[in-house]
């Protein structure tokens, strides 16, 4: 496959210059703030960091918020970050490896993955260079001198059953849906996070759940969204993988085009965003995870002055890692405001929200 190689690299001066001329650093506090680069006195060693993007629907905006971030860091450590970044073919294993060498003899140690794709990449590299940092972005990177980044999962899809069950109780429908791609311990955690935000907001409301089932049937999510609707869903959360998220909106239509109007909560990722942001009516409103707070996160964590490896961070509701995207159709707007009120709900830690269901499965 033909590399992707977009290489942007090189220092983050420009970003630092314009976030210092705002006065965006907070370091005096004040608005007049005017100062450039050259104004700064740098106290420590240069940091030499780099990340990878696959091309795709973040990398831009992520890498542009890494920037940032790697301006503020500078300003609040008095460590320069030399911050080099590319876009690349995840399948292109030889073009990755050549890049890290690349990197590697500028003297780059610092490395971040944007992307679960690349872990196989990184978590060579890890090996092969024991003395240099790595940290991935929603990944699985594990060994004594790699970190991973991840959203709480479940407080989205508390967010979203609870969304789903003000839509039943408003409809007069008895029910909500799951619908999962795969029944394994993340999703089926998903799906109890989900069923507990949905009968904390409405205690009598039926839950249905289903997972795709082994094969290649043709519509395979589209069949069993209509079935969960048949059940009397009023809403499906959807499991975080966007290509289920056409066939169900498409049975959702199908039932509005009959007077009978369904809908789909997006979870982790807002549909909009890989369906060209087209109106989608038949799509009440997405708890999207905000990429660019995990990638600022493990920034700091290969920026720091002690690294501690072999370990996952997590970000939520209390480090402002969820966001609502309810702008269509009206009655997914409506419902923001109490739902960004659950949400400030859960970073103040008033609910217990469940994992794997251990006694569903160990009998």
């Amino acid at each position: 496959m033909a590399t992707m190689m977009l290489d942007r690299i090189g220092s983050v001066a420009a970003a630092l210059a314009a976030a210092l001329a705002l006065g965006a650093c907070g370091t005096t506090g004040g608005a007049g703030d005017a100062r450039t680069e050259a104004d700064l006195v740098y106290t420590k060693k240069p940091i030499l960091a780099a990340a990878l993007a696959i091309d795709g629907l973040y990398e831009e905006t992520t890498i542009d918020a890494l920037g940032a971030e790697a301006a503020r860091l500078a300003a609040e450590t008095g460590a320069r970050i030399d911050l080099a970044s590319a876009v690349v073919d995840p399948y292109d294993e030889s073009g990755l490896a050549s890049r890290l060498e690349v990197w590697r003899a500028e003297g780059r140690d610092r490395f971040l993955s944007l992307s679960w794709r690349l872990d196989g990449a990184m978590a060579e590299a890890a090996v092969t260079y024991p003395d240099a940092r790595f940290a991935g972005v929603e990944s699985a990177l594990r060994g004594p001198n790699s970190v991973n980044v991840k959203f709480k999962e479940g407080e989205a899809a508390f967010v979203a059953g609870w969304a789903a069950a003000l839509a039943a109780k408003e409809r007069g429908l008895p029910a909500v849906g799951f619908l999962g791609m795969l029944e394994n311990a993340f999703e089926v955690s998903l799906e109890a996070a989900f069923g507990a935000g949905a009968r904390a907001a409405w205690p009598e409301v039926a839950l249905e759940a289903y997972y795709l089932p082994d094969g290649s049937a043709e519509n395979r999510e589209g069949k069993l969204a209509e079935a969960l609707y048949a059940r009397g869903a009023a809403a499906i959360v959807l499991s975080p993988y966007f290509f289920m998220a056409i066939p169900v909106l498409e049975a959702a239509a199908l039932r509005a085009a009959s007077g009978d109007p369904r809908w789909v909560v997006g979870l982790i990722d807002d549909p909009r965003s890989f369906l060209g942001g087209n109106p989608q009516p038949n799509l009440l409103l997405s708890v999207t995870g905000d990429r660019a707070a995990l990638a600022a996160e493990a920034l700091r964590l290969l920026a720091a002055d002690a690294f501690e490896g072999d370990r996952s961070v997590t970000l939520g509701a209390a480090e402002g890692a969820w966001k609502l995207s309810g702008d269509n159709p009206p009655e997914g707007e409506a419902l923001v405001p109490e739902l960004e009120a659950v949400l400030a709900r859960i970073a103040a830690g008033e609910f217990e929200i469940p994992d794997f269901p251990e006694e569903r499965y160990l009998r």
